[in-house]
């Protein structure tokens, strides 16, 4: 067992195999025992209370205090505390001159035990061109992350406002454990902004560890229209970390900065916390003296006083109610869309797919295709090109395609291309396989899987919570038949099938993802000639699928007989709204992909426009780099 002391230093303890009655054991503490007088060094003055988890310790004599962990409790632990931190020390005059200045006072500092210490840290934001981009070691504001008593993480502030986490523990709320004794909660954008309500006499107030992320692309359609458009979703890690902790909370105030990241952060928040429980605050409705609009919280305290914050949560701004609305909820959307053209959805990276199939999210998307066509392959493409490209999760339930491990095997080998097979001299390597798993793979898909299978209603279930907790982007399931259909024994068909498919649709909409669902046709029976592509009429209840999906496309192979040629045909056959996703294409001339055995990745044709370009070019080259810049966007 280890304890670790507030300088870092690690201490090795020894505790026995079972707790004593109280649950109180007392042994000599390795922090002070060497600094005191001989005759006291052996007394046992530090207490562990082997009752609580995790097992929290004291010195009676020094006051230090922590936990007792090991090596594997920390590998194991949801939520990885810091093992060990610099010294800091307790803030000066100055330093609590500067809170004061932000209309922070000594007591709320003390509270939140801010404290100071110098740090390297990156210069991202100097105004001498020479230090800007270097390392500086500077004086610094530390802002702690405590989780359940336990320091979690470290922020670090220099006076230039450049920023540092600790990398190797985990991000969580700042401020997360006042939460608990309240039904309310407000979310701010920083560590100052949190102070501030906390300074106005509303203390259930947490801040996001560190800023929301915008593309360069999101950014330049913000600055064009005034509109978030969403290409790259957040990681809201420390959302996935302690989403339980809001289980209590009736309403959740969100009450990020007023600009695009900040936009961007309130609606990914409360897509994923529950619209409706969720109310933001608009910051912009607030002016300074100069007319300008107000960013955030602290900014607000400043600018128009503490009653003014106080009053804000009384102003805040409810998100629409679910399935009532007006003609004027849409009117500043409509206007938008007159002005700037109606939202398109993200390219597959896919060229040739451009013009026909983009990835919308709030629609039910039909994969058809005959059993072993290679449709479930392409979908899993194209999750891994979003994945890389735009860092989108999925949720994934494939049971004709496990064990599982067979489909991350596929994913392995789409990031990385190149394969696992050991026949293979020059496959993937030991080392890159571990590494696509634990660093993309483990961060952008989950997998479903029960023995017993899933209704459609289960899977409902499931994937509403994979949206709560993990901020799933899309989800696919594959294929509508492994899913057990009881209620189907009680009506016909048809009207089984439209039912699931309303609530389908409804939850796609709802939580703004893809929701994809492949379904195959009778195996056809073996004809001669050239098979066209089947029609979605030909599934079963295929008119009822023809109607409630947004999207119907076909993966389809294009020669049969010759198992050599693995060129495939991908038929986009339903479109709801050509406008905005792309046209239908024609029923002779699909898009054309070669599928490589190899890699199991599907190829286009480096020209699109010349039919006999070799089919080589995939949407990116290596799983590691992003073709988008972000902005970071800080308090």
């Amino acid at each position: 067992m280890k304890i670790r002391s507030s300088g870092g230093q690690i201490y090795q303890i020894t505790l026995p195999g079972s707790a004593p009655a109280g649950g109180e054991h007392y042994i000599v503490c390795p922090v002070c025992s060497l600094t005191r007088k001989p005759e006291h060094r052996n007394e046992r003055k530090l207490a562990v209370n082997m009752h609580k988890k995790p097992m929290l310790w004291r010195c009676n004599h020094c006051n230090e205090s922590g936990m007792v962990f090991t090596d594997e409790d920390i590998i194991r632990k949801k939520i990885k505390p810091m093992l060990s931190y610099p010294k800091w020390k307790a803030p000066e005059p100055k330093h609590y001159q500067w809170f004061k200045n932000r209309g922070i006072s000594q007591g709320t500092v003390d509270y939140f035990k801010v404290t100071m210490s110098r740090e390297n840290i990156m210069q991202e934001k100097h105004s001498d061109p020479e230090k800007k981009g270097k390392w500086l070691n500077t004086e610094c504001i530390n802002f702690p992350f405590y989780h359940n008593g336990i320091l979690i993480n470290i922020k670090y502030r220099d006076p230039r406002k450049n920023f540092k986490l600790v990398a190797a523990a985990s991000k969580v709320f700042f401020n997360i454990d006042t939460i608990k004794k309240y039904k309310y909660a407000i979310i701010v954008e920083g560590e100052p902004d949190c102070m501030s309500y906390h300074e106005v006499g509303l203390p259930s107030v947490v801040s996001v560890p560190n800023g929301a992320t915008i593309s360069r692309e999101e950014k330049l359609y913000y600055e064009e229209t005034g509109t978030v458009k969403v290409l790259n979703p957040l990681n809201l890690e420390y959302l996935d970390l302690c989403i339980d902790e809001f289980d209590h909370i009736e309403t959740i105030y969100i009450a990020t900065d007023d600009d695009a990241p900040g936009i961007k952060l309130r609606n990914e928040l409360a897509r994923r916390l529950g619209k409706e429980r969720c109310k933001y605050i608009k910051f912009s409705d607030y002016k300074t003296a100069k007319d300008e609009s107000i960013k955030d919280a602290n900014q607000l305290l400043l600018e128009k006083g503490a009653q003014v914050l106080l009053d804000s949560i009384d102003h805040a701004y409810s998100f629409p109610i679910e399935d009532v609305s007006t003609a004027e909820d849409y009117l500043e959307e409509m206007l938008n869309d007159y002005d700037h053209g109606r939202e398109r959805g993200k390219s597959t990276g896919f060229h040739s797919l451009d013009p026909y199939f983009t990835l919308y999210p709030g629609w039910l998307y039909l994969l058809n295709g005959y059993p072993n066509e290679g449709k479930t392959t392409f979908w899993l493409n194209i999750m891994a090109i979003a994945s890389v490209l735009y860092g989108d999760k999925w949720g994934i339930y494939s049971p004709e395609n496990y064990p599982i491990k067979n489909i991350i095997d596929t994913l392995c080998e789409i990031l990385l291309n190149n394969t696992s097979n050991p026949e293979i001299k020059s496959r993937i390597k030991k080392y890159e396989l571990k590494t696509i798993v634990q660093e993309h793979i483990q961060k952008h898909f989950f997998f479903v899987n029960n023995e017993d299978g899933y209704t459609p209603v289960d899977l409902i279930k499931i994937k509403t919570e994979l949206i709560r907790r993990k901020g799933i982007n899309g989800f696919f399931t594959d294929p509508w038949s492994a899913l057990k259909h009881p209620g189907m024994r009680d009506i016909r068909e048809d009207q089984y099938i439209a039912q699931c498919l309303n609530e389908e649709i409804r939850l796609a909409y709802k939580f703004n993802i893809m929701n994809v669902i492949s379904h195959h046709p009778p195996k056809p029976s073996e004809a001669k000639g050239p098979l066209k592509a089947p029609h979605p009429y030909q599934l079963s209840g295929g008119a009822m699928w023809w109607n409630k999906s947004y999207v119907i496309c076909c993966v389809h192979r294009l020669n049969r007989t010759d198992f050599t040629d693995t060129k495939v045909g991908f038929h986009v056959q339903k479109v709801k709204e050509v406008k905005i996703f792309g046209d239908r294409t024609n029923t002779e001339e699909p898009v054309i992909f070669r599928y490589d055995h190899r890699s199991n990745r599907y190829f286009e044709r480096i020209d699109i426009k010349d039919t006999n370009s070799e089919y080589k070019r995939y949407p990116f080259k290596k799983w590691e780099s992003k073709e988008q810049l972000t902005f970071e966007s800080f308090t």
